[in-house]
């Protein structure tokens, strides 16, 4: 994965892509280029943030985080 200048905008290590499934990235992955041009999974900035502020996204993350932990 090629290096690519801070954009400053916030980044994640999972993500949904707009067929349902899931995937993983590094954490220092940008959703913009060198050129300032948009590199994301979805097709706008827009669809990106209304994912990432929606609360199923954040409950799937968390009901994912309780599986991976051990029974006690």
């Amino acid at each position: 994965m090629a290096k690519v200048p801070a954009t400053g905008k916030w980044r994640v290590q999972r993500c949904r892509r707009p067929d349902g499934s899931l995937y993983k990235h590094a954490v220092n992955w940008d959703t913009f280029d060198g050129n300032g041009e948009w590199t994301g999974i979805h097709a706008t900035w827009a669809e990106a943030m209304e994912w990432a502020t929606s609360f199923a996204a954040h409950v799937e993350y968390w009901l994912e985080c309780q599986t991976r932990r051990p029974l006690r």
